[in-house]
């Protein structure tokens, strides 16, 4: 099998973030972190099959859900759709990794979601 066949193709990270207020308080952390569980939960039911969700994070100033996609367009169309529906919680942004360069692997990440996002950071 070759890196072009459709079986082994590369998988994109693709993220689904919202932005949490740095100061809150304990109680509003522990909700935070059960946001996080319950989008985790949706999208893992709601997939169609599109993508896998491969974890999560909690920075200072943003929650993250990690996605596996080998067809990026199709998933972020799906969690739009998902959005759509009420299924998640509001504020929700979504960034598609890239690669910066072949000799440097780091990821700088493509706004997507919502229209007109200029930039999309892991905090």
């Amino acid at each position: 099998m070759t890196a072009e066949n459709p079986a082994i193709a590369e998988r994109t990270q693709i993220v689904v973030q919202w932005l949490l207020d740095p100061h809150r308080s304990v109680a509003a952390a522990d909700l935070d972190l059960q946001d996080v569980w319950s989008a985790e939960d949706t999208l893992d039911r709601e997939s169609a099959g599109l993508f896998e969700v491969e974890g999560h994070d909690i920075a200072m100033g943003s929650a993250n859900v990690f996605l596996s996609a080998r067809d990026p367009e199709a998933t972020v169309a799906r969690i739009v759709e998902i959005l759509g529906r009420g299924l998640l919680r509001d504020g929700v942004r979504i960034g598609v990794a890239q690669t910066t360069t072949a000799a440097r692997p780091a990821r700088a990440y493509r706004p997507v979601y919502p229209p007109g996002l200029e930039k999309f950071e892991i905090g």
